[in-house]
């Protein structure tokens, strides 16, 4: 039994030491609109400050529009200053006569930080990835020209040597033919 104390403490000692990422260092980490901000935004805001209703002239999908001057002649995001920022006031607050969301539970500590880091790293929005036209990307050098027939090989080898990896034989045409086959009927 004394046995199991010790070893008890000592992964209580080493699990202490291997703590998660701390506040600081998730506060360092670049916030993302279209994954971070928008889907919160969506989820607690768009309801009253969205595409169909903009609530006090406040529509918070388009960044001119959250940016600018609202009936009530504030600012609810001052890029790169989430202090002066009126929807950070209407979240953080505990007055339900002016905190935001009027209807719902009020935001977590996790959704203001998200919100705080955002607007103070400049609030910045972007495009949808799907109406960002695509770069064309250069194929990284491979180390063995050995197994290189297209540019996407030069990719898949760019990922397999630090691994130390090389690319699989050639299949037989056999082999193609049958893998073709199976894929064809959705069991590969």
């Amino acid at each position: 039994m004394h046995h199991l104390h010790h070893h008890l403490l000592l992964v209580l000692l080493i699990s202490s030491l291997s703590t998660p990422v701390t506040a600081a260092d998730k506060a360092q980490t670049t916030i993302r609109f279209s994954r971070d901000i928008l889907p919160l935004l969506a989820r607690k805001c768009f309801a009253c400050h969205g595409p169909a209703d903009q609530e006090s002239g406040l529509a918070l999908h388009l960044r001119k529009r959250a940016i600018g001057k609202t009936d009530s002649d504030h600012r609810a995001i001052v890029p790169g200053h989430p202090n002066q920022s009126q929807l950070l006031a209407r979240v953080r607050s505990t007055d339900p006569s002016i905190r935001m969301p009027h209807d719902g539970p009020p935001l977590t500590r996790d959704e203001i930080r998200r919100l705080e880091t955002w607007i103070a790293q400049g609030a910045r929005y972007e495009k949808h990835w799907s109406f960002v036209p695509p770069r064309r990307a250069r194929p990284p050098a491979a180390h063995s020209n050995r197994h290189v027939r297209s540019p996407i090989d030069r990719f898949v080898l760019a990922r397999l040597q630090p691994r130390n990896l090389d690319l699989s034989p050639e299949a037989d045409p056999h082999t193609l033919v049958r893998r073709l086959s199976l894929d064809l009927v959705g069991l590969l």
